[in-house]
């Protein structure tokens, strides 16, 4: 869920660089007389806009000789001519572009490979991933029509707030659950969007899982200026701790609305923090 500026790396140069440092064979030729039909296709997936995942695929057979040389393209980035450009790529950021919080050591195809073997190095269909996310994506891309996932360099989500966290104390188990809402200017499209991309990925287990060590890190805080000034001043640290992170990382990112939401809970502030596990996992009364 995070937006990056668009590359700007010639596509079509970066096409015939590949092509020319791959071995002789079947496949090689199959690129060198289809080179323009590609660079037609490249020209169609920044044309398309919001159709993207409508776009028809040059080939459907999987085991042809013309999907195994698209699709092979990408592994023939490796080779010494264009062996920068995957590092390339992932210094793009260091972030996870579908999470906006793992660590990127993957590069995702927004349109998968498998199925559009023509982008497999097209340079605004590819983005760095988490392993996570990446796994859980896969292949999958469109549901009935509609595409599954934000895409990286299209798509600008509002500043304001549109992800939400509920603190809640259950049978003596602090529980966070995140969700996303429609912010007063996003279009019902985008939220759609943005609802698919959050449910498919399961981002609100991934950030309450981080919710449950975040609050572990803030405990003994929590107890010191409970024992100081009391709820209030539980209350005035967590509202300054979210103001540090959304200042960093921007009011939707998970640790920045967690801390809002905890400054938010009177009942957490007045004392629900002593249910934050411990390090062995045991809650102190």
């Amino acid at each position: 869920m995070l937006s990056l500026a668009a590359p700007s790396l010639d596509d079509g140069v970066l096409l015939e660089t590949v092509i020319a440092s791959r071995n002789a064979g079947v496949g090689k030729s199959w690129l060198v007389d289809h080179v323009s039909e590609i660079a037609t296709a490249y020209v169609a997936y920044h044309a398309a806009g919001a159709g993207l995942v409508q776009l028809v695929p040059m080939v459907t057979d999987r085991t042809s000789v013309a999907h195994r040389a698209m699709e092979s393209n990408w592994a023939s980035l490796d080779n010494t001519s264009t062996a920068d450009v995957k590092p390339a790529i992932l210094k793009r950021s260091a972030r996870c572009v579908l999470c906006a919080d793992q660590q990127a050591g993957q590069i995702d195809h927004y349109l998968p490979k498998a199925v559009y073997p023509e982008f497999a190095i097209l340079q605004a269909n590819l983005a760095p991933a988490c392993g996570r996310c990446n796994h859980m994506k896969s292949d999958r891309y469109r549901q009935d029509g509609q595409p599954l996932f934000l895409h990286p360099y299209h798509h600008r989500l509002p500043t304001e707030r549109w992800l939400t966290a509920e603190v809640q104390l259950v049978d003596g188990v602090l529980v966070v659950d995140f969700a996303v809402i429609q912010s007063p200017t996003m279009s019902a499209e985008t939220y759609e969007l943005l609802a698919r991309h959050f449910s498919v990925l399961r981002l609100g287990d991934l950030y309450g899982d981080n919710a449950i060590s975040a609050m572990g890190e803030i405990k003994l805080t929590c107890q010191e200026e409970f024992t100081t000034g009391g709820a209030q001043a539980v209350q005035r640290y967590l509202e300054k701790l979210a103001r540090s992170v959304a200042g960093f990382r921007g009011v939707n990112h998970w640790r920045s609305t967690l801390m809002e939401a905890l400054g938010g809970s009177w009942s957490f502030c007045a004392g629900g923090f002593r249910y934050i596990p411990d390090s062995e996992g045991i809650a102190i009364d």
